[in-house]
């Protein structure tokens, strides 16, 4: 809408104290480049998240380069975004909320597993959304009629959830002391999208650069 986020709701770098400690901390930030900025990047994602500019070069975010190595002791990693991050990553338009990769990579982290492996249902969706994107094209190189939101579902989840990384050490993990000793880990399983908008209905449905950090 053009209103920029104010100093009030906006939480950088600058505002890491030097004698606040995140020692144990894991931070997850599910926003646009909110890890940084890859080398190179798609021009086509770039204007439909309005980005107007690319950087001139790849830089890592301020504000979990400062949490990493904050004075008063650093965080132990990072999850972050380095590309424009979409609502189509958890919320579909008439389908509903759609959180199992980020329930089941908490879940993980929980029960005591590495960041490293914690992240893998994220992996596991990008890979899902990129098979199902490479039938639909060869079926369209063969001559098959293949819709346009047909191709433009999977693409789009499936380049939102491959741009995850982890910044700091992926070998660490939480101390989940107040876990209960019987609960047990939610299996994962790539949600499926049902219902989605038909070609002649999906450019007034385009998802929204996501804004905010978790």
């Amino acid at each position: 809408d053009g209103v920029g986020v104010g100093a009030a709701l906006h939480f950088g770098g600058e505002d890491v104290a030097g004698d606040m400690n995140l020692l144990g901390m894991i931070a997850f930030f599910n926003a646009c480049y909110s890890g940084g900025t890859p080398p190179e990047a798609d021009e086509f994602v770039r204007l439909l998240a309005g980005v107007p500019v690319q950087p001139p070069y790849p830089f890592v975010a301020h504000l979990p380069s400062r949490m990493l190595s904050a004075p008063g002791g650093g965080a132990l990693a990072v999850v972050a975004q380095v590309a424009p991050t979409f609502s189509y990553s958890y919320d579909w338009p008439g389908v509903g909320e759609v959180r199992a990769p980020f329930e089941d990579c908490l879940a993980q982290l929980l029960r005591g597993y590495p960041i490293g492996h914690a992240v893998q249902p994220f992996y596991k969706t990008f890979a899902s959304y990129e098979t199902e994107l490479a039938a639909l094209l060869r079926t369209a190189r063969l001559g098959g009629r293949v819709d346009d939101s047909a191709l433009f579902t999977p693409w789009l989840a499936g380049y939102t959830a491959g741009n995850h990384i982890i910044l700091g050490d992926p070998a660490v993990r939480i101390n989940p002391t107040t876990l209960k000793p019987d609960a047990k880990l939610p299996k994962f399983k790539p949600t499926r999208m049902e219902g989605l908008p038909q070609s002649d209905s999906w450019p007034a449905a385009l998802p929204v650069p996501c804004q905010g950090g978790a």
